[in-house]
């Protein structure tokens, strides 16, 4: 094994493949695999659920295993524009960077495990611009190991004649739809991916997405997206499909919103954030109360409290409600217009919070007793 690569080009995609080779059981697993293919290096990280792969233009030949943190702790080390010239000597990879020599421990390429794709089922090009904004727009919304698993994730599917995302911790729920041409049936991409994708899709021209089957099962349970610049493909990112059934969006979804509650989007960002300093640190609870043209967001402690008007266009008659103030600033924060919309069907029911420019990003947050 030997390469030859300037350490600005491989600092970025070596970070992206090392991104799930951490400690594991499986001492390989700590490992990326470099390797030559087709006059570029390729490197190939995985945790046996997720596998990234990266290409970065290089002079290499021949194929071997490393740590991926060492390598890449190496990396950054070294000053900007420098070279990176790698070999296997003695049965160790030999880094040589200007004056400085790294040796690392190496493991043969056969006991790095291959990730299964299965058989495709289908491929769909998508724009790349429009998925990142999906995520950005529901991945705060999903849950962290949640017992309910199907939720530790984003759902991704068509319905008819739009691309719908929708994340949710059964608290919150933040969907986002766009219109798409290629369909794509019901799928849950989870967390990790979903995470590394929304890294990783901003600086793509093109992206396609593949569903696969392995297995005995029905229904696609394997996805590969693969990334690209202007001419040629820069990471592939394999995973698992979270096998189960996602909750039906549209019975939590509320219907008719007579009470609405429009102001400021940074005003009420900047509110809610003063607020959450005297908000209770196991609930993070806070009041809003709409009436008479006014906002009060308020919160309250045993030690003191904080509270905020602003100014509101008011519709329908006043209401007083409790959330969790990390949810608002979530759904808050998503949205893109200068002006958020808050719609409420009734003070016990959730809240609808809306861009009323941008019908794409919506978000459902559910009351709390305050």
């Amino acid at each position: 094994m030997k390469f030859r690569v300037q350490r600005d080009d491989v600092l970025g995609p070596l970070a992206a493949a090392a991104t799930f080779a951490k400690s594991n059981a499986l001492p390989i697993l700590e490992c990326v695999m470099l390797r030559s293919a087709g006059g570029r290096l390729e490197m190939v990280g995985s945790n046996l659920e997720i596998e990234t792969t990266t290409w970065v233009d290089a002079e290499v030949d021949g194929q071997v295993c490393v740590d991926a943190q060492k390598f890449l702790r190496i990396a950054k080390v070294l000053p900007a524009g420098a070279e990176i010239v790698g070999a296997l000597k003695n049965e160790k990879l030999e880094i040589r960077s200007n004056r400085s020599t790294f040796r690392l421990d190496v493991s043969p390429t056969d006991w790095f495990p291959a990730f299964d794709p299965g058989s495709n089922v289908r491929t769909i090009q998508i724009d790349p611009a429009v998925f990142s904004a999906g995520l950005a727009a529901t991945h705060r919304a999903m849950a962290e190991s949640d017992v309910r698993y199907y939720l530790n994730g984003v759902y991704v599917a068509d319905d008819g004649e739009r691309l719908l995302m929708v994340g949710s911790n059964g608290h919150v729920l933040s969907k986002y739809t766009t219109p798409c041409t290629d369909m794509i049936e019901g799928v849950i991409i989870p967390r990790n991916a979903v995470l590394e994708l929304l890294k990783r899709t901003k600086q793509a021209s093109s992206m396609s997405i593949a569903l696969g089957r392995s297995g005995s099962t029905t229904n696609a349970n394997t996805l590969i997206v693969e990334l690209a610049d202007q001419t040629r493909p820069t990471m592939r990112l394999a995973c698992k499909l979270i096998d189960g059934k996602y909750p039906d969006v549209d019975r939590v979804w509320p219907k008719d919103t007579p009470r609405r509650v429009s102001v400021q989007r940074h005003d009420f960002l900047a509110a809610l954030a003063h607020v959450a300093l005297m908000a209770d640190e196991k609930f993070f609870a806070v009041e809003l109360c709409a009436a008479d043209g006014d906002l009060r967001v308020s919160a309250k402690r045993e030690t003191g409290g904080a509270e905020v008007n602003l100014t509101a266009e008011i519709e329908g008659p006043p209401i007083t409600v409790g959330f969790n103030v990390r949810y608002l600033q979530d759904a808050a924060a998503a949205l893109a217009g200068d002006t958020v919309s808050l719609q409420f069907t009734q003070e016990t029911n959730s809240c609808l919070i809306v861009d009323p420019d941008d019908s794409r990003v919506a978000h459902v947050v559910m009351p709390m007793r305050i």
